[in-house]
């Protein structure tokens, strides 16, 4: 019976953690739309809803950078002067007016009421009130944007904001602006009131202050905050700081602050009465001190008859004295009250009264749900009543926690949590690192005179993979950290994942590897099939009892390309024109290669087939090789051959071998030589060993018997061209008519050795 109760109060906190995510402004509430549709389908698990809330911050983040702007702007005006500023607002009969400000310092010198649609675009200038001026009052259904404007130095006596106020509703959107020094001397902000709906983004708050709101109140439909900085403004200027806040909210219908920074702020930072919901996401509450005789209730954050969810903050050296009981960081009374994935660290509270109740967050007639939050807190009184949290007349919720609560105290009651006899927790998956110092502990985590229920909660893990760079097809060690709140996990597996494959063993089955104190580590051979120059990994945590599933984030992989060597060798080593060797190409590694392929080059010359393309050869068992015919032309010499190897696994590798060049043989072939006269015409061939023509022009000389043709008692020599003899001569009267042996001899050449040819003349 128990269990179907717990189920259904379970829903039911989700669906109320949804309603308080519900758009309010037209300009953004497309991103705060989706996410509420999001969580009211999410009845299992308020994990996902922090989660959810992330992705609405980085999307509000994107949206409102454009989306804050001027609408429909009729009338454009460019004003030099303060007096200018206001006598074009007064005069100019357009609805939607926009008014540039020339950059420089525009001193105060009467309060502007407005009554239209103005856009301000501040162009960096400087608004001044000379402490004596309030800036601007916006009058009923009016609105105003502003834009790059630092307004400073404001003061007003009436119940307004020092700055910038409303008298009735209005619409009021202000980005990228600073608020310095503004003073509010009644109650309603030092810098802003907003009594309609007002968004702010990316502005900057420092040193305002009022009697009990500092920098902004809203009494107003809609206030919305996003990425600004609160820094020493003081949240009461006559030091109460029963509910005074920096920001002070009340009775709105909606409340979203999201990216935002309180920092060195005097007194709470926000406090909020009756608003129907109130997101806080993604803010950093940080460097705070408050010192005071008077109850705290709340030295951060104090929420009253509202529904509230605060999700992904920091809250972070945080150190209050008060004389009184109620002085946790957090006060809470009525309404739901959820807290998400928080942070709080270094927070000190010491109270100089007889108890002190709930170290970071008093609940009071509330349902609340408290998950994955870290309350690293030290509190320091005679008596503690939940050294984290005091749970007075509520049921709450508190799941997937870490206690890191330090007690210092003669009497402990509850180290982390006090469940009074009014009060129901259901408890599960907490940790608790809790220590207490003094005498008298009581109970060390959770202390009930209530109702306590425990329930079966899976822990959540962090499981996270690092950048590394691995080189292709080497060894690499794949390793995951797995931790949660109580340490290192000891169980489950994670399988990795590479740009999406899950990494599979040598018989094509996952690897399932074991984690072990905290790590889950595997040795894996890069496969051949990895070309890519970069890759992502993840891990996948699974397989455990006791924690979710889990995966990381993504991580890097830089392929690093491999060294090897090259070798080139010449079968055989020298050869002639026309003769066949093999060129053999070896990539020496210490894994085999069966990827990429080598070019070859002669003499600096790519060596290319008979088409003409480039010979490209493919590499087998680190092997290429290549039958390359020598060209013509080479002589007997050492020529260059050279090969490269490509592949994108490894680095450029070259390597180069010498060839022994050699002169080719002649043979010179001759058709016989008849004449009836002394004119004759010598015909043949000159062919290399393997037929083909010699290439060139060969000078050959002619010898008739014993006697070899001269002029002047020199050889007559005779250019045969290409191989073909055609020579026509004279015989000389010094050779008698008959038949001889006649010799053509062709001379040594570059790329030929000489040769001799005979055949037989008759003439007569």
């Amino acid at each position: 019976m128990n269990k179907k109760i717990l189920s259904i109060f379970l829903v039911l906190t989700i669906l109320l953690v949804s309603l308080t995510l519900v758009s309010a402004t037209k300009d953004i509430d497309d991103a705060d739309n989706s996410l509420a549709d999001k969580l009211a389908q999410d009845d299992n698990s308020v994990e996902n809803t922090a989660s959810k809330i992330v992705t609405e911050s980085k999307t509000i983040k994107k949206n409102d950078k454009n989306d804050v702007q001027t609408k429909s702007a009729t009338d454009t005006v460019t004003v030099k002067t303060y007096s200018q500023l206001v006598n074009t607002i007064k005069t100019s009969s357009s609805k939607n007016l926009t008014i540039n400000l020339q950059k420089g310092t525009y001193k105060i010198t009467e309060t502007i009421s407005l009554n239209k649609n103005l856009t301000l675009n501040g162009q960096n200038s400087v608004i001044d009130g000379q402490k004596k001026y309030q800036f601007i009052v916006l009058r009923g259904g009016s609105s105003l944007n502003v834009n790059n404007l630092t307004i400073q130095n404001t003061k007003t006596s009436l119940d307004t904001g020092g700055a910038i106020s409303m008298s009735m509703p209005a619409t009021l959107t202000v980005k990228n602006c600073k608020f310095i020094n503004n003073v509010g001397t009644s109650t309603n902000g030092g810098a802003i009131t907003n009594r309609g709906n007002t968004t702010i983004l990316d502005c900057v708050f420092t040193n305002n202050t009022s009697i009990k709101s500092g920098a902004i109140y809203s009494g107003g439909e809609n206030l919305n905050i996003y990425y600004s900085t609160f820094n020493k403004n003081i949240a009461s200027s006559d030091s109460n700081v029963d509910k005074t806040a920096v920001i002070y909210v009340v009775g709105a219908d909606n409340v979203r602050m999201t990216g935002n920074k309180f920092e060195n702020n005097n007194g709470r930072s926000i406090h909020s009465y009756r608003n129907s919901k109130i997101l806080i996401n993604n803010t950093k509450f940080i460097n705070t001190v408050l010192k005071t005789s008077n109850d705290i209730r709340g030295a951060i954050l104090d929420n009253y008859e509202s529904n509230m969810t605060l999700a992904n903050s920091t809250f972070n050296n945080i150190n209050t004295t008060t004389s009184k009981k109620n002085n946790g960081i957090i006060y809470h009374e009525i309404g739901v009250c959820n807290l998400l994935n928080n942070r709080f660290t270094n927070i000190n509270t010491k109270s100089t009264a007889s108890s002190m109740q709930g170290g970071i967050i008093f609940i009071r007639n509330a349902t609340s749900t408290l998950t994955d939050n870290t309350f690293a807190n030290s509190i320091n009184s005679n008596t503690v009543r939940g050294g984290a949290i005091y749970i007075n007349m509520g049921k709450v919720t508190a799941t997937s926690n870490l206690f890191k609560t330090r007690v210092v105290g003669n009497n402990a009651r509850g180290g982390a949590i006090y469940v009074d006899n009014e009060a129901t927790l259901y408890e599960g998956g907490n940790v608790f690192n809790n220590t207490v110092t003094g005498t008298g502990l009581i109970n060390r985590t959770i202390f009930v005179l209530g109702k306590l229920y425990h329930i079966n909660v899976k822990q959540n893990v962090d499981v996270k993979v690092n950048d590394m760079s691995i080189v292709y097809g080497g060894n690499v060690m794949f390793t995951a950290t797995v931790t949660s709140k109580s340490g290192l996990v000891n169980e489950g597996n994670v399988l990795f994942k590479v740009n999406g494959v899950t990494l599979t063993s040598s018989n094509n089955k996952a690897i399932y590897v074991p984690v072990k104190n905290g790590r889950a580590t595997v040795n894996y051979t890069v496969p051949a099939s990895w070309s890519k120059t970069n890759y992502t990994l993840v891990a996948k945590f699974r397989d455990s009892a006791n924690f979710n599933d889990k995966l990381s984030a993504d991580a890097h992989i830089t392929m690093i390309k491999r060294n090897a060597t090259l070798s080139l060798t010449i079968t055989p080593s020298g050869g002639a024109m026309d003769d066949v060797v093999t060129l053999t190409a070896k990539v020496h590694d210490s894994i085999p290669v069966n990827t990429g392929l080598v070019i070859f080059k002669f003499h600096g010359q790519t060596i290319r087939d008979n088409n003409g393309s480039q010979v490209k050869v493919l590499v087998k068992n680190g092997v290429a090789s290549y039958k390359f015919t020598l060209p013509h032309g080479i002589s007997a010499k050492d020529y260059v051959i050279s090969t490269v190897y490509s592949n994108i696994r490894y680095n450029r590798l070259d390597a180069n071998a010498t060839l022994n060049g050699k002169k080719a043989n002649m043979t010179v072939t001759l058709n016989k030589v008849t004449s009836n006269s002394r004119t004759i015409r010598i015909t043949g061939k000159l062919t290399d060993l393997k037929g083909h023509n010699v290439r060139g022009d060969t000078y050959c000389s002619v010898k008739i018997g014993n006697t070899v043709l001269t002029n002047n008692s020199k050889p007559i020599y005779h250019s045969v061209s290409n191989g073909i003899v055609d020579i026509g001569l004279v015989v000389p009267d010094t050779i008698s008519a008959g038949s001889y042996t006649l010799v053509l001899i062709a001379n040594e050449r570059n790329s030929y050795n000489g040769a001799r040819g005979n055949t037989t003349l008759t003439f007569s």
